[in-house]
């Protein structure tokens, strides 16, 4: 059984540990988490609100108060605890910048709220998909000769569809000419179909060769260093594929008649750059997004890895040429391979 005295040392915990992850002064730290966190003037209100919810209707009474109830993260069965919390971390990340007392990133903030919650995975931006979440991999191309080349799957962010793109790449050396010899010789068409079909694919298989290793170059440089920044591969059917994905355009989506699995992973509407770690079925992706800036006319102001994702990564047939919008600002998205250091 829970007692009140240890959510009073866990809420004193909290703030010490919040103190120490971003290296100030407990005191501040206190009113800081006090103000952001649990939405009380200061730390002594919190403690005394959290004595006087529970003289109401003990524990009861707290799990039931807006922002209290985040204690019993870790002691219960907390799912439904941590969606909330998902959904409410950037307001209170914003209520501590707000406040001027600290000159620490708002991303910064989030991770170690998290942490300070006890929720380390979350702390790094690692999403766990769970055993629910299926990928649904088909093939994308009709006319090679082997059909599983080249693997798609589609899925939902918040509530835009992305597609991944998968090819595959069973050699030991990870190389761009090794690359580009396997694409070569592998990525060929059946003879035997009509030749209307096969005219049809010709164009989008080769423009598939360049984007792919655009893509590898943009995400890992023009040299394919060997261990920590080499790419992980992605497993499929116990074969290893390279993994890219980017958004579909609305009006591609909407022919999409199956239900999608849809990936617990909420952007933050901050000004940094933002990675989250996509653990699926054991394995990883990654997923970058960065929100555009803009000047005072409301003219887009690019970062170099921006422009160039616009220029590759979205380059692709069934990419969105639009940028990714939360709440009236446009973010740059995607999914590239992990690196082996980035493996979780």
């Amino acid at each position: 059984m829970i007692l009140l005295e240890q959510l009073h040392t866990k809420l004193q915990y909290q703030a010490k540990l919040f103190a120490w992850l971003l290296e100030i002064p407990e005191l501040i730290a206190e009113g800081l988490f006090a103000r952001g966190v649990y939405n009380f003037a200061n730390f002594s209100a919190a403690e005394n609100a959290l004595h006087q919810e529970y003289s109401k209707n003990n524990l009861h009474a707290i799990f039931e108060h807006d922002t209290l109830k985040y204690l019993f993260i870790c002691e219960v069965d907390d799912d439904e605890l941590i969606d909330e919390l998902h959904e409410e971390i950037e307001v209170m990340s914003a209520r501590i910048v707000s406040l001027n007392l600290i000159e620490k990133p708002q991303l910064q903030i989030i991770s170690a709220i998290y942490k300070s919650m006890g929720l380390l995975d979350e702390s790094r931006f690692i999403v766990n998909t769970g055993a629910e979440f299926q990928l649904n991999w088909k093939p994308y191309f009709s006319t090679l000769t082997d059909p599983t080349e080249v693997l798609y799957a589609d899925l939902l962010v918040h509530t835009r569809t992305f597609r991944l793109v998968a090819s595959k790449y069973p050699l030991s050396k990870l190389s761009y000419d090794n690359i580009s010899t396997y694409l070569s010789r592998r990525l060929k068409q059946d003879s035997n179909l009509h030749k209307a079909t096969l005219g049809a694919e010709r164009n989008k298989i080769e423009k598939h060769k360049n984007w792919l290793q655009n893509n590898l170059k943009s995400a890992f440089g023009d040299v394919l260093q060997n261990g920590s920044e080499t790419p992980a591969f992605y497993h499929i059917r116990r074969k290893r594929y390279i993994v890219f994905g980017f958004m579909l355009p609305t009006e591609k989506a909407k022919k999409i008649n199956t239900e999608l699995p849809k990936l617990n992973l909420l952007v933050k509407n901050t000004k940094e750059f933002q990675k989250y770690i996509i653990k699926v079925e054991q394995q990883s992706l990654v997923f970058e997004t960065h929100r555009i800036s803009t000047s005072f006319v409301n003219h887009e102001v690019l970062t170099d890895k921006q422009i160039e994702q616009k220029k590759i990564l979205m380059s692709h047939t069934d990419a969105s040429s639009d940028w990714f919008v939360l709440k009236g600002n446009r973010f740059s998205v995607g999914f590239r391979p992990n690196k082996v250091k980035e493996a979780v």
